[in-house]
């Protein structure tokens, strides 16, 4: 009996601290993650602040493009059935 008692709290003491290692590299992860994010965000407020133009608002705006050949093309499948 002693012998089992003796190998559950081995074995409970091995899963707590890959638990705890486990739990630790999510943690840093998440506050790294986090900070790059952060710092991110401030770089774009300055950039904003600033008045330089940001990619956000180049990417925003709308590209034309010609419906007319799109427009003749249906135009030209239809009347040929």
């Amino acid at each position: 009996m002693h012998q089992l008692v003796a190998l559950y709290l081995s074995w409970s003491a091995t899963l707590y601290a890959w638990a705890r290692i486990a739990v630790g590299i999510l943690l840093w992860f998440w506050v790294v993650s986090g900070a790059i994010f952060a710092l991110r965000f401030v770089a774009f407020m300055l950039m904003n602040r600033n008045g330089g133009s940001s990619a956000l608002a180049a990417a925003s705006t709308p590209i034309p493009f010609p419906l007319e050949p799109f427009e003749n093309q249906g135009r030209h499948d239809s009347s040929s059935e």
